[in-house]
């Protein structure tokens, strides 16, 4: 895994409140989000960076390929068209992503701009954060409103939460903590922040979800790939 960038703090914008941005003071960069450290869909299926959108001329590749040269080249040309599919279906996915973003993160992004506004944030911290959350920003940073919430209310526990470290009976040592909710009269729950962290992740899910479904090219796609998974493997 990549090391965070440096070089990165956070700001509070002086044009609008409401925003914040970036800054790398190595290169004296202003960014509106922080850099893309992985590629997207790492951890997923790998592609390479073209697409033809064409479907005829991929079909005329397979059968030009079969006539020429029998079975394993056409398996293998199915197989780099399966690929080419899958890239234009990342670009797509990643494009929805930014639509639900775009959709939920304003109030959080709001609040974060006012914590920050006299004490910039050092990057690397954000992404500490993000780790703790779960939230794959180094693929994904637009996504990286979530772990800053964190540090905009790192002090303060949200009403009716309470922490308790748990200790081992045997040794005495402390093994962790778990929070409690005194409104629900829940117990042994994560950090409330995780937990709000999990359901803004899967309100973006969802949302994006939601724009792919209507995607007509997405779901040709989709379909597609599914169909040359079952005939090639």
């Amino acid at each position: 895994r990549p090391r965070a960038p440096a070089g990165w703090f956070q700001f509070a914008s002086a044009e609008d409140p409401r925003e914040c941005f970036y800054y790398d003071f190595s290169r004296r960069e202003r960014a509106a989000q922080l850099p893309q450290l992985l590629p997207p869909g790492y951890g997923r299926a790998k592609v390479k960076n073209r697409f033809r959108q064409k479907a005829t001329t991929a079909v005329e590749r397979v059968e030009a390929a079969r006539q020429r040269h029998g079975s394993q080249v056409v398996q293998n040309v199915f197989r780099q068209v399966r690929k080419e599919r899958m890239e234009r279906m990342e670009q797509i996915r990643k494009v929805a992503r930014q639509q639900a973003v775009d959709k939920i993160a304003p109030p959080y992004r709001h609040m974060r701009a006012l914590s920050i506004r006299l004490k910039p944030c050092p990057a690397p911290e954000i992404f500490i954060a993000a780790t703790g959350l779960e939230v794959p920003i180094f693929t994904d940073p637009e996504l990286a409103w979530l772990p800053e919430m964190v540090h905009s209310f790192a002090p303060l526990m949200p009403a009716g939460w309470s922490g308790q470290e748990n200790q081992n009976v045997l040794t005495g040592s402390t093994t962790g903590v778990t929070y409690n909710n005194s409104v629900s009269e829940a117990s042994n729950l994560p950090h409330p922040f995780l937990l709000e962290a999990r359901s803004a992740m899967a309100a973006v899910n969802a949302s994006q979800d939601a724009v792919l479904e209507r995607d007509a090219e997405y779901q040709e796609l989709d379909n597609l790939v599914n169909r040359s998974q079952d005939l090639w493997g």
